[in-house]
């Protein structure tokens, strides 16, 4: 009964490992470096999120600025900050804060806590992928994307 416990036991790892191991090299794909700035009126803007919508070949990505608004682009199945790959894209790009409403709510462990309402940083025409004016295309090899965002673009 332990013989057969262990044996059943190692081909359950072993399979699950096989199984990991042939996920992880199918669902690297092979993607273009992008990066680039992030300034809003002229002036670095830190911990913006920033997205390429593909327009029709590509795919998805996404990344955050840093605190002197460099970004760098990756997707769900590429390697980290590795970019994207080759096509035209819509850019958006979003920083928000929450701001307390000035009413409060229980919350499920029984405590007071304050409403939060989102407020958006940025103009809010940049966070929808139907009124931002930012297109790219990304081509093979580096691709370097600097966006300076004004009230009225």
């Amino acid at each position: 009964m332990k013989m057969s416990f262990r044996i059943t036991s190692s081909i359950c790892v072993g399979t699950w490992i096989l199984f990991i191991i042939g996920c992880h090299g199918s669902s690297v794909i092979k993607t273009d470096y992008v990066e680039g700035t992030v300034t809003y009126k002229g002036t670095p803007v830190a911990d913006a999120n920033i997205a390429f919508s593909p327009v029709s070949n590509g795919s998805p990505a996404y990344g955050r600025t840093d605190s002197q608004g460099a970004y760098k682009l990756q997707t769900m199945l590429g390697a980290v900050d590795q970019g994207t790959t080759p096509g035209e894209y819509i850019v958006i790009i979003n920083k928000s804060e929450n701001i307390p409403t000035g009413k409060k709510e229980i919350d499920p462990d029984g405590k007071e806590v304050d409403v939060m309402t989102s407020r958006s940083l940025l103009p809010t025409v940049y966070s929808s992928t139907i009124t931002t004016p930012l297109k790219v295309i990304v081509v093979s090899g580096k691709n370097t994307f600097d966006f300076d965002l004004v009230d009225s673009p």
